[in-house]
């Protein structure tokens, strides 16, 4: 018999609504504010950059040498780097150029690439029979952050230069990448918080003397936790979310394009709009051998107390 909508509840569920109900999510996020001089976000608790860039499509040992070298050496003790590939239907940024380019005098020109343009729109809402066609737009967003905020011109400095090595080893595998700015950040943020059919990006505007987090949702985008997962604005789209559980003994930087599906199986597709996310966190060891001998003590404390 299936589940009554009351047997489905939980406490967590419930307060999740209710502070959803009461709040913006955009009060949940921790975007504060951005620099237009030195291109750094500052969050409530550290500082980062964020690049896009675009999947990777074949690798080889040299990819993978320059690769390990950034996680090795470039990263310092104590940063995050985290990677974000977006699926969108928002295809419209790439069209237009596209269609505008072929509007010349020949007119079977124009006729063809008019039409091929409408086309590309039309798979790109494909409904369910189609989904397995859908033309979606693949961005790669490689996010750097770190705990502390930099405080002085070096600090400043040292922020900026690794920036500019990471920005390197990416151009350096033949890869176009382009540093966010505040625009940039809310555009993504829409794209993914405020769920709609558009295919083209909103006409947002940066207000630098307000809160970035304050910028992000839009009013007539509504969010419930249910057991079916994240529903967005009365049901018309649900977020899920989901976790590895077993990983590979090895990481293979040549299937990596496996993730996004399989062209040749239409069976092995993703009929929807997808995110696929991983972070790196690069431990500190001395500080966290510090942190387990001192909470050994403690142990052993209590232990003989």
């Amino acid at each position: 018999a299936p589940m009554t909508p009351d047997a489905l509840s939980s406490p967590a569920w419930d307060k999740l609504n209710k502070a959803l109900e009461t709040y913006s999510l955009g009060e949940f996020l921790p975007y504060v504010a951005y620099d237009e001089d030195s291109h750094v976000f500052y969050n409530r608790t550290g500082a980062g950059f964020v690049l896009e860039t675009l999947p990777l499509a074949g690798a080889g040992e040299e990819m993978e040498r320059q690769l390990r070298g950034l996680f090795q050496h470039t990263l310092p003790l104590g940063s995050n780097l985290q990677f974000l590939l977006i699926a969108s239907h928002r295809v419209e940024d790439w069209l237009t150029p596209w269609e505008q380019a072929r509007q010349t005098e020949n007119e079977v020109l124009r006729l063809l690439s008019s039409r091929r343009a409408a086309y590309l729109r039309d798979l790109a809402l494909a409904s369910s029979r189609r989904a397995w066609s859908r033309v979606r737009t693949f961005r790669l967003l490689i996010s750097y952050s770190q705990t502390t905020k930099p405080e002085t011109p070096l600090e400043k400095i040292q922020l900026q230069e690794g920036r500019d090595q990471i920005r390197a080893i990416f151009e350096g595998l033949g890869l176009p990448v382009k540093l966010w700015d505040a625009r940039d950040l809310l555009l993504r943020l829409d794209e993914i918080l405020n769920v709609s059919d558009t295919l083209s990006d909103p006409l947002l505007r940066w207000q630098p003397l307000e809160s970035l987090s304050a910028q992000v949702m839009s009013p007539s985008s509504h969010l419930r936790v249910t057991p079916e997962g994240l529903v967005m604005n009365g049901g018309e789209s649900v977020l899920r979310t989901y976790g590895v559980r077993s990983w590979p003994p090895q990481w293979y930087l040549g299937g990596m394009d496996n993730f996004i599906g399989d062209l040749r199986d239409e069976f092995l597709r993703l009929p929807c709009d997808f995110m696929i996310h991983y972070g790196v966190h690069i431990c500190d060891e001395k500080t966290l051998k510090s942190r387990l001998l001192a909470k050994c003590s403690q142990v052993e404390r209590q232990a003989h107390s």
